[in-house]
């Protein structure tokens, strides 16, 4: 049997030793130092360790090899300084030979701001060691396992079936205080649980890790919508009860239950809460697969400077999703009252953020994104073609038609975009826009000296702010008052940064050369009034 077919076995069966022992067999065969090793189960003394471990050793204490099963590691532990540090000794681990087997892998981020969103994506990503039957991220309560990650290592997500009934005993087996709160009825007809004793179980599998069968059961038995309904009841009751940083295992409940009301109620806390608890919830929307939760993602990395950096991160972790989410300008069926209000809200933003990024994509792939009536009143650009959707169709404002093959790139129009034709008919045409598009306004901006003048004058900082600026961190040394505020403008793939000097005469530091799209929307910035 070859080596490919060998190594496939243990992978099927990692619990089983004659697949091991038979490989052993292959490598004592071709001189692998390991194969004596399997053949007598005994564990590598310090002078074979050396050899085994290999490039691993560079990493110091940062990988300990807890335990080994004949000749390979069996349990690893990893000890990272930060998430960047956690995901290099993934990577590291995932192809080694001597860990290519492991069926435990515990990791641990030291320090109070820690986050395992990057280390979980990783793993997925990977999907090795494939063996993995057990995974435990950070400490109790800190990580809730992803579904993608689930799926790549099954065995970590499988759990002995129970019933309800064999549930419901574990659940009221709980010892302990249990939650500060419970929610309201939440209608599961299946569920042979009162509204405390759920809270008190999902309390108990979840922050505490105890294995009651309860997060399974529900994700079996329960519709998206029922799962969507109780993760947006533990936010509300937990919130109205204070929001009590011993029970912010609720975050994790809606990371695995997912849901657009959930991504809404914790989109709204991130303006308000601590920066540890706005980290929490930035880091919760990145694991909850619906389009609103990249959207509040999206509308976080807007404002202010360390929760929208994070922000941005959680959104490069996601970029596969986010152009297909910033750019859903239908209703989604998903979303229902306060969630599909917001959904719109942060929808029109989002496509205003494609206009002004200069962003385009094939015609085929914008008819996909841009669906139903909200979408009509957009008006788009191929060269110096302007035209609207129109169902199937790509018409003028006149209603004729306008031949714009499907591979064709395609970009929303900005008005200051020197190559846009034609604006007053399409103004005149454009009744009922969604955000300001045509009839998007700046002050004078033509150039450099009345960038400056708009400077000048009194800069309204909450404007500014509410415009994505952030802390420059030049401060006053007796009020500790900010003094440059800084925003990078995105352009057709280009940046450029400008800052917005408040301090002795005011002035603009910005690129000497920019396109007039982004001149304008300086200009816009500078001049906006809270």
């Amino acid at each position: 049997m070859d080596e490919a077919r060998l190594v496939s076995a243990i992978e099927n069966a990692p619990d089983d030793e004659a697949a091991l022992l038979a490989y052993g067999e292959h490598l004592r065969r071709v001189g692998d130092p390991r194969g004596p090793l399997v053949a007598t189960g005994v564990k590598p003394k310090a002078a074979q360790l050396k050899a085994l471990v290999g490039t691993l050793a560079a990493f110091g204490a940062s990988v300990k090899i807890e335990t080994w099963r004949l000749g390979f590691a069996d349990h690893v532990r990893l000890i990272a300084d930060d998430e960047k540090h956690a995901q290099r000794l993934i990577e590291a681990i995932a192809t080694h030979p001597s860990t290519r087997f492991v069926r435990t892998l515990e990791v641990v981020i030291l320090g109070k701001r820690r986050s395992y969103a990057g280390v979980d994506a990783r793993l997925a990503d990977l999907a090795c060691p494939k063996t993995l039957t057990s995974l435990v991220l950070g400490k109790p309560g800190d990580h809730a396992l992803s579904r993608a990650l689930l799926e790549a290592f099954p065995r970590v997500g499988a759990a002995p079936r129970r019933s309800w009934d064999e549930v419901a005993a574990a659940v009221r087996a709980v010892r302990g205080s249990g939650p500060g709160f419970a929610t309201a009825p939440i209608a599961i007809p299946a569920l042979p649980l009162t509204s405390g004793e759920l809270v008190r179980g999902l309390a108990a599998e979840i922050d505490r890790n105890q294995p009651l069968g309860l997060c399974a059961r529900l994700v079996e038995e329960c519709t998206p919508s029922q799962l969507a309904e109780l993760s947006a009841a533990l936010i509300t009751a937990w919130t109205q009860h204070g929001g009590e940083a011993r029970d912010a295992w609720v975050y994790e409940a809606a990371a695995r239950f997912g849901g657009a009301d959930a991504a809404r109620l914790i989109g709204q806390q991130i303006a308000t809460s601590s920066h540890a608890r706005a980290e929490h919830a930035i880091d919760t929307l990145a694991r909850i697969e619906h389009p609103l939760a990249i959207l509040e993602l999206f509308e976080a990395s807007r404002h202010w400077t360390a929760r929208g950096e994070r922000a941005e991160v959680a959104l490069e972790r996601r970029v596969r999703d986010v152009p297909g989410a910033l750019a859903q300008a239908g209703s989604d069926p998903r979303c229902a009252g306060l969630a599909l209000d917001r959904f719109r809200q942060l929808d029109d933003r989002a496509i205003e953020s494609l206009m002004v990024t200069g962003w385009s994509a094939p015609l085929a792939t914008v008819r996909r994104w841009f669906a139903g009536e909200r979408a009509r009143q957009i008006v788009w650009r191929s060269g110096d073609e302007m035209f609207a959707l129109a169902g199937e169709h790509t018409v003028s404002h006149d209603g004729a038609a306008v031949d714009i093959l499907p591979e064709q790139s395609v970009t929303l129009v900005h008005v200051a975009d020197p190559e846009v034709r034609d604006v007053v008919a399409w103004r005149a045409w454009q009744t009922s826009a969604r955000f300001d598009q045509l009839s998007r306004t700046a002050p004078p901006h033509g150039s450099r000296d009345e960038l400056e003048q708009l400077a000048t004058r009194a800069v309204d900082v909450d404007a500014l702010r509410e415009r994505g600026y952030r802390n420059g961190g030049v401060k006053t040394d007796d009020t500790h008052e900010e003094l440059h505020y800084v925003k990078t403008y995105q352009y057709r793939g280009d940046a450029y940064p400008v800052t917005i000097a408040l301090v002795g005469p005011r002035s603009v530091v910005a690129p000497r050369t920019m396109p007039a799209v982004v001149q304008f929307e300086i200009a816009r910035d500078l001049g906006a009034r809270t």
